[in-house]
């Protein structure tokens, strides 16, 4: 009796053993596919050819290689970072279809980025690019929350297809002279700055956070209705400028060194920071803000106008500055806003021969750090959680080892 107790006992140990060296197998196989992973050379890499799914961080640095490809990846729960490989020249994800977070960076010899499949992603970076000369999502990417091109060779950027966005940022790129995104309603940060002087485009947003539009030849924004912190409207080519619905600005309303003869916001109600109109060398004469009832902070307009007409302004909380170099101009025409500026300064001066702004360089500064504030923060929270993945797996597959080595001792100690 005692005999048969011993075998059955020996049979099933025997069998929780073989499935435990199975379930170890299979969880060492998944482990190749998560983690933190630095890949130091070329070998490194075979063991991701067959991840379809990969949980956790790549990391590709400094590696002498001119092609890159993931063949078989389709999810990356991760992040991958690809930066300062010298030798890369291609790089390819022909099935990946989502992905948390892609960094292609200070790749100097890149010319072919290939994203054939990709749909959804939360954040895409390409920085320092400088060969690259095409950017394209043909299956269309639909979903992304932060989106980057910055200071690469791209002329043309297609299957950027988002309706929604926290953050866009194209900026740099010295050949792209045109960017349509035609299904954008809403974004966070849409940062549109240095591209080769030509088209933006962006027919049905109606809402952002921010707003910067810089060195653009034309700029199209005609249901635009609301910005929730600053625009600013820099060192741009084209000669006349109007966002037709947009009524509300909460930040500061930036208009700089542009080639401008006119500007119109001719639904444009209340700033809730300042408004900061400067050496734009061809506007003869302000007009742009025909229903402007109330600014916050302080209206500041320096150039060479000979008029300004502020028709509808009840309240300006903070300060008033306006200088201008042209004898034509008429400071007794702002007396009536004497009673309607708030703050202590009320400035208004003509034929100045060098007019200077009294509020902008602070706003300027303000701005500048709140924006590099935020990008920060951003990176390193996805950071954290991709590692939490990766310390679970292992959690586990020791656990499985624990199992193996208890059985192990079980059956040493029948026999």
């Amino acid at each position: 009796m005692l005999k048969n107790t011993v075998e059955l006992s020996k049979c099933i140990l025997l069998f929780l053993f073989l499935s435990a060296l199975f379930i170890s197998t299979n969880a060492q196989k998944h482990l190749s596919c998560a983690g933190s992973l630095q890949i130091r050379k070329p070998h490194d890499l075979e063991a991701l050819q067959s991840c379809t799914t990969y949980r956790g961080v790549i990391s590709i640095s400094s590696l002498a290689i001119t092609n890159l490809a993931f063949p078989n990846l389709r999810n990356l729960d991760g992040i991958i970072s690809i930066n300062n490989n010298e030798n890369l020249r291609y790089l390819s994800f022909p099935r990946l279809k989502s992905a948390i977070r892609i960094y292609v960076v200070n790749q100097t010899l890149l010319n072919t980025v290939e994203f054939p499949s990709i749909q959804k992603v939360v954040s895409l970076t390409f920085r320092k690019l400088p060969l690259l000369t095409s950017l394209n999502f043909p299956a269309r990417l639909s979903e992304i929350e932060s989106f980057e091109a910055t200071d690469t060779g791209i002329t043309n950027l297609n299957g950027l297809d988002v309706r929604s966005a926290k953050d866009l940022k194209i900026a740099e790129n010295r050949n792209l002279l045109n960017l349509r995104l035609q299904n954008l309603r809403d974004a966070g940060e849409f940062f549109f700055s240095g591209n080769g002087n030509g088209r933006i485009e962006v027919p049905n947003l109606v809402s952002l956070r921010d707003l910067t539009i810089r060195n653009v030849g034309f700029a199209d924004l005609p249901k635009l209705e609301t910005v929730s912190n600053d625009v600013v409207i820099n060192e741009n080519s084209f000669s006349s400028f109007t966002i037709p619905k947009l009524c509300s600005i909460s930040g500061t309303l930036t208009v700089h060194s542009n080639a401008l003869e006119s500007f119109c916001f001719p639904e444009l109600q209340n700033v809730g920071g300042a408004i900061l109109v400067s050496s734009n060398l061809n506007l003869n004469v302000i007009s742009g803000f025909p229903k402007l009832r109330q600014v916050n902070e302080a209206i500041d307009i320096t150039g060479s106008f000979s008029e300004l007409k502020l028709p509808g302004l009840q309240e300006v909380r903070g300060g008033l500055n306006v200088i201008s170099s042209s004898k034509k101009f008429w400071c007794k025409k702002l007396d009536p806003l004497k009673d309607v500026v708030k703050g202590e300064i009320f400035v208004c001066k003509s034929g100045v021969k060098d007019p200077k702004a009294l509020f902008a360089e602070k706003k300027k500064t303000e701005i500048m750090t709140s924006n590099n504030g935020t990008v920060n923060g951003n990176n390193n929270i996805s950071a954290t959680n991709a590692e939490k993945t990766s310390n679970a797996d292992g959690v586990s597959v020791r656990f499985e080892s624990l199992i193996l080595g208890f059985v192990a001792v079980s059956m040493m100690f029948l026999s």
